[in-house]
């Protein structure tokens, strides 16, 4: 079955999402934060159409992982390696500061990196998969998910 990437349906599957966290949201214990890191990766990967998906420390450290593939030691090298290029780009005169690069090693996947901060502490978001994924609002949507619960003490 071919997926659906069109905005509308992608507005539909973010919809989803919100609702399934609002009930989420009812008194029960909470698990642990790694599988609810995982569990969020799990869900971008199945909105968005992504094979794989890494939650990386400043360090470049895999904090969660979800996807087929078990290059995670690979895939958060890689990602230190983009990450310096995020670095070097920002510091290009009139730049402002890049927070996204996107590579596409072969016809058949692409990998992204996202950067985004937490109390002015760097986290990186890898993202692989076929060349034409492109889910914008779903890795935002992650990305203000993934926050929330790095940020719970």
């Amino acid at each position: 079955m071919k997926k659906d990437y069109s905005e509308i349906q992608e507005a539909a599957n973010l919809f989803g999402r919100l609702i399934k966290l609002k009930e989420s949201k009812a008194e029960r214990p909470k698990p642990d934060r790694k599988s609810r890191l995982v569990k969020v990766l799990a869900e971008l990967c199945g909105d968005a159409g992504f094979t794989d998906a890494l939650l990386l420390d400043s360090e470049g450290f895999v904090m969660a992982a979800e996807g087929p593939s078990r290059e995670d030691d690979g895939l958060a090298a890689l990602a230190m390696v983009l990450a310096g290029a995020l670095e070097k780009i920002s510091d290009m005169p009139g730049q402002d500061e890049a927070n996204h690069v996107c590579v596409q090693p072969d016809a058949s996947r692409k990998i992204t990196l996202t950067r985004f901060s937490l109390e002015q502490r760097p986290f990186f978001l890898l993202t692989t998969g076929p060349p034409q994924t492109e889910a914008r609002e779903s890795v935002e949507f992650s990305l203000h998910q993934l926050q929330m619960i790095l940020a719970e003490p």
